[in-house]
């Protein structure tokens, strides 16, 4: 059955659209909005939801996956691997660029429970070549930006394994590395090349170094590296975090 399951896949892959979106539901029990776009992809996903105009790019693969929740207008671009893990969710307007690697190990060695599920919060950006694990938990907020290639999230050691969580508005640079158990808190600034390994503190801060500590405050010319728009069709949907003075942050200044 499971050969067949993925010849199967494999053929609706190669499909056109209207015709891979009836295989997927009639064959798979898959759920896809009309208005979604599928390219020649693979999708082996124990359950799929895909919302209105998404669009998964060529060359995208999903092998092994639990259950994967892709919302309205998600943009998953070309040459993206996502394996493993009992659940995947990207919230509306994510975008995943490209030759990016999301994996959880299926058959792991940790001990206890780990909770082999990836989130990705409304209006996030994933840019390229990054590599995140999550054969624990990764948790990564609305508007959070990994910036440039080659940044690296990873929840487990041989046997050890810890979640990591990213909050609301974060800027991530290149080439930052995250073990598990790293948290950095919302509205923050991470400096490229950073080495993360256990939870910071305070938000509206940048963090540096190896290993990263809080180099200073933000300020009002920091915002809009964190607040600026990551996408153009992104609609402000009225939610306004707080700055530390316990003001809402306008965002009009800044989108």
């Amino acid at each position: 059955m499971r050969r067949l399951r993925v010849i199967g896949l494999v053929l609706a892959g190669l499909c056109p659209g209207p015709l891979a979106r009836a295989i997927y539901r009639l064959c798979f029990g898959y759920r896809i909005h009309p208005t979604a776009r599928i390219r020649c992809a693979y999708l082996d996903c124990r359950s799929l939801t895909i919302g209105a105009s998404a669009v998964v790019d060529h060359g995208v693969v999903f092998t092994r996956c639990g259950d994967v929740q892709l919302g309205d207008h998600v943009a998953i671009g070309p040459l993206n691997l996502f394996r493993g893990g009992t659940r995947i969710e990207l919230a509306p307007f994510v975008t995943v660029l490209r030759f990016n690697v999301f994996n959880a190990i299926p058959d792991h060695e940790c001990t206890g429970n780990p909770d082999s599920s990836l989130s990705i919060g409304r209006g996030s950006v994933v840019t390229q070549q990054h590599r995140l694990d999550f054969t624990d938990r990764i948790t990564l907020g609305r508007h959070v930006i990994l910036a440039g290639r080659g940044t690296s999230l990873w929840t487990h050691s041989r046997q050890q394994s810890a979640p990591i969580e990213i909050g609301e508005y974060v800027y991530v640079g290149s080439e930052t590395r995250m073990s598990a158990g790293a948290m950095v808190p919302r509205c923050s600034i991470v400096g490229m090349g950073s080495v993360i390994v256990r939870p910071l503190e305070a938000g509206f801060s940048l963090f540096a170094g190896v290993p990263a500590v809080r180099k200073r405050a933000l300020g009002a010319g920091d915002y809009a590296t964190i607040f600026h728009r990551s996408r153009n069709d992104l609609p402000d949907d009225g939610y306004r975090p707080a700055s530390p003075e316990g003001q809402p942050i306008r965002f009009e200044d800044h989108y």
